[in-house]
């Protein structure tokens, strides 16, 4: 069911070490018993885990606060109520408006369009698959694919998907024709919601709108749903770009600056970066030079042994001898060039790294992958206010460079 359980429950975060760790909320996580993520409740682990977030993050003078107040926040009996009481706690002051999906589907509010989604699931598809065609034959990567009934059941905590099965929708172990499905739908409409293709179509029919603010996965997702709009009789709202930027302080700069890079530089994955430092560290020279030092060796020595021999012919095994010693020498050296141009490259990856984790983490934007938690940590609530205020300023929505200190 979309990963929603272990999305809702898990964080990435930049560690005092100077890594990437993950975190989960809650213990023995998966998609197997498909519980809906506004039942997860909080336990004795979402304690220990926020106690060790916090002792593993960067010290700031902000930390210790920062902490307490989500220990409070986190003492609701369910994570949803927790983590809207984080979020609101930021973006109460700029007039934010929090809407429970879970809420609106227990009035009934999507009735209709379940029951038309029901009835038409195929020609629903078809809408998909004509926007994913033009989107291809564009050169686009499609950011799911469609098929089947685009719904869940939910019964108590858990929900389903709804499966068409020889002329027949199998919910569970129960089988539906259609007229059958649609009185339960008349009846029960609370017990069905969308999938993440429907989900835009069922919230701009409560909420339509002028403009989506979005980011580019969710981009992608709408734009194979233009025509899905045009079929349910919803107007599609007009997609705006939000806001992209990475934050960076005067640490990460320096460092940047004493390897003699670019910011820009750090925007691709690790795996890359660290296969171009291998190339410039190896010095290929230095091979040529320990062959060809060995060979000169040999050289020398022969024409040594010759021109002993000539006057004694005992004088060969002492040549010999100081030759093997001569060449054990360079062996040694040859050893600690190679142990030193690794120390050499270890450090330098090291730093590579470091930036790497805190501009490009996980091979992505900073955005897609750190907590926000950590974020008021380093800053504290009114720089990060300020830092919110400043960013809605910007007329320019490509990816802005924020300095944080």
């Amino acid at each position: 069911n979309d990963h929603d359980q272990i999305e809702a429950t898990e964080s990435y975060y930049y560690s005092k070490d100077k890594s990437i760790k993950r975190i989960q909320s809650l213990e023995k996580i998966d998609n197997s018993n498909h519980i809906v993520t506004s039942f997860l409740e909080n336990n004795d682990c979402t304690l220990d885990v926020i106690n060790d977030f916090f002792e593993d993050i960067q010290f700031s003078e902000f930390k210790d606060n920062i902490k307490n107040q989500v220990l409070e926040f986190y003492k609701s009996k369910y994570q949803k109520d927790s983590f809207l009481k984080l979020l609101n706690s930021i973006f109460s002051d700029f007039g934010v408006l929090f809407l429970s999906a879970n809420e609106l589907r227990n009035n009934g509010i999507f009735k209709d369009l379940v029951l038309k989604e029901i009835e038409f699931f195929i020609e629903s598809n078809a809408c998909i698959n004509t926007a994913n065609e033009y989107l291809k034959n564009n050169h686009y990567s499609l950011q799911a694919d469609s098929e089947g009934i685009k719904l869940f059941y939910h019964q108590e905590q858990t929900r389903s998907k709804i499966i068409y099965q020889d002329g027949k929708f199998k919910i569970g172990d129960e089988y539906f024709n259609l007229s059958e499905l649609k009185m339960f739908i008349e009846d029960q409409p609370e017990r069905f919601s969308p999938n993440v293709f429907l989900r835009c179509i069922f919230q701009d029919s409560i909420l339509p709108d002028l403009s989506y603010i979005a980011g580019p996965g969710e981009i992608s997702y709408w734009a194979q749903t233009k025509e899905l709009f045009q079929f349910f009789g919803v107007n599609m709202s007009q997609i705006h770009t939000r806001h992209s930027f990475t934050l960076i302080n005067s640490k990460i700069e320096k460092l940047i600056s004493k390897v003699n890079k670019n910011l820009e530089y750090f925007y691709k994955k690790f795996v890359l970066i660290e296969s171009e430092l291998k190339e410039n560290h190896h010095l290929s020279n230095l091979d040529e030079l320990f062959i060809n030092s060995k060979s000169n060796l040999q050289e020398l020595f022969d024409n040594i042994k010759l021109q002993g021999i000539k006057i004694d012919k005992t004088l060969e095994q002492t040549v010999l001898g100081t030759y093997q010693k001569s060449l054990n020498f360079i062996e040694i050296l040859e050893k600690k060039f190679e142990s030193a141009n690794h120390k050499l490259h270890n450090d330098e990856n090291q730093k590579y790294k470091e930036i790497s984790n805190f501009v490009f983490p996980n091979n992505k934007l900073q955005e897609r992958v750190f907590n926000i938690v950590s974020i008021l940590s380093l800053l504290g609530y009114e720089n990060v206010k300020n830092l919110i205020n400043e960013i809605l300023t910007y007329d320019n929505f490509k990816h802005q460079i924020i300095k944080i200190d």
